[in-house]
Order: C-alpha cells, then sequence, then structure tokens
C-alpha cells in the first residue's frame, strides 16, 4: 500500500543515475534528511529538473512504495 506525503524540502544532494532518473538528499521539516528517487525528472518535457537544483526550497508531494520515496510533484517557494 502506498503512503502519500506532502512537505516542503531543501534539496541537499543530487545523484545521477541510470537513463532519465535522479536521486535526491533533501532534508524536510518532518521526516528529516531523506533520499528520494526522482523517476523521468531528466526528460524534456519536465518540469521538475528545474526545482531540483541544491539549495533550493521546494514544496512536494511524495508516495511511499515498498519502503523507497518517489518524488511525484514539485513547487518551487
Amino acid at each position: 500500500m502506498s503512503k502519500t506525503i506532502k512537505t516542503e524540502a531543501i534539496v541537499l544532494k543530487k545523484q545521477e543515475l541510470l537513463h532519465d532518473d535522479i536521486l535526491l538528499t533533501l532534508f524536510t521539516h518532518i521526516l528529516g534528511k531523506v533520499r528520494v528517487f526522482a523517476k523521468g525528472i531528466k526528460k524534456i518535457t519536465s518540469r521538475r529538473l528545474s526545482h531540483a537544483q541544491t539549495g533550493n526550497l521546494i514544496k512536494i508531494l511524495l508516495h511511499e512504495n515498498r519502503d523507497y520515496l518517489y518524488l511525484s510533484e514539485t513547487q518551487l517557494v
């Protein structure tokens, strides 16, 4: 069963993965320091890539599935 979490976060680190994915390290008020998979973020049509720059404060929507967190929506604060 997947769980949805909506919070604000600061982007601490960004690690490139295969294909169009990135592994982000975020600091959130609710969860603390977490690592999040951003699937398909490097596609040309993705608006999330510019929000995921190091040091940005963003509003995020996370989905938890099988003990992993996935980034689904972002909004720059």
